[in-house]
């Protein structure tokens, strides 16, 4: 079969990860300056980027692919063959170098609603060089942040109906279905607290840079979140997980295991460690 032929009801977050995912790879290949026009010719890599995300199950990063990893937790290796793969080829060269580094840093700012006292570090967040927007929503209903204006955030909503697009072999398609002439606003207070802010970093000297944009981010109280040194002793082992490009299993191999029970972060103030 083809697989899904709809993601009413079920698919926005999916598509909000998309979302997030093609400005990295924008990022990555065409530069953080890219701008799309109607009227304009798009570079090859353009093309190679929207390819992965078509509504096919040979699509890297269609939402065939993402629904069935979620669906049974199966392995990373795609059934799909990727077009853009110079930036990811080489995870086969088990070299020491800086590899560009997508980021999520998943977070709960609030029980049932957000807490307003990080309104303001969120707003901080989008001024950040290297982000990539939120991934969030309001109850029951995803979107992909991308912006803000005085106490609202601009996002883009996954649930828009886009028209369907058909390719032919070796031949362009129409790309209007991948932009959006306007965003939507939310206002703060109605935004779910469940969220996760997105990172690009392109080579080792961004990732310092942004990992400074953080301890400066949450040097006020309360934090958003805290940046350690080295992975906290009382953390569960890290299972490096399969790239859809190589086998991974020697890359374990590479880290060591740390057997001080003492934790590492930088503060205890306002969190209450729970044993499970």
């Amino acid at each position: 079969g083809i697989g899904p032929t709809s993601d009413k009801g079920w698919g926005c977050m999916l598509r909000c990860g998309q979302m997030i995912l093609g400005q990295a790879l924008v990022m990555r290949h065409l530069g953080r300056d890219f701008r799309w026009s109607k009227n304009k010719e798009q570079p090859v890599e353009y093309w190679k980027i929207l390819k992965l995300f078509l509504d096919s199950k040979d699509s890297l990063y269609s939402i065939h692919q993402i629904e069935k990893l979620c669906g049974d937790n199966a392995s990373l290796r795609p059934e799909g063959n990727a077009d853009i793969s110079h930036a990811e080829s080489s995870l086969n060269q088990r070299s020491n170098t800086w590899k560009p580094l997508l980021l999520f840093i998943p977070l709960r700012l609030g029980l049932t609603e957000l807490n307003p006292i990080y309104k303001e570090k969120l707003n901080k967040c989008f001024r950040i060089k290297n982000t990539l927007g939120i991934i969030g929503g309001k109850p029951n209903s995803a979107h992909y942040f991308i912006g803000i204006q005085g106490d609202y955030l601009l996002y883009l909503d996954p649930h828009t109906v886009q028209d369907t697009v058909k390719i032919k072999p070796n031949s362009r398609f129409p790309d209007k279905t991948y932009h959006q002439k306007n965003t939507n606003r939310l206002h703060f207070s109605y935004m779910d607290p469940s969220v996760a802010l997105g990172f690009y970093s392109a080579t080792e000297e961004e990732f310092n840079e942004l990992c400074h944009e953080f301890s400066e981010l949450n040097s006020i109280q309360p934090p958003l979140f805290e940046v350690v040194q080295q992975r906290p002793s009382h953390w569960p082992p890290f299972d490096l997980p399969n790239s859809p490009y190589d086998d991974t299993s020697d890359v374990a191999a590479g880290f060591t295991e740390i057997k001080k029970e003492e934790r590492h972060f930088d503060s205890d103030d306002d969190f209450e460690i729970i044993n499970m």
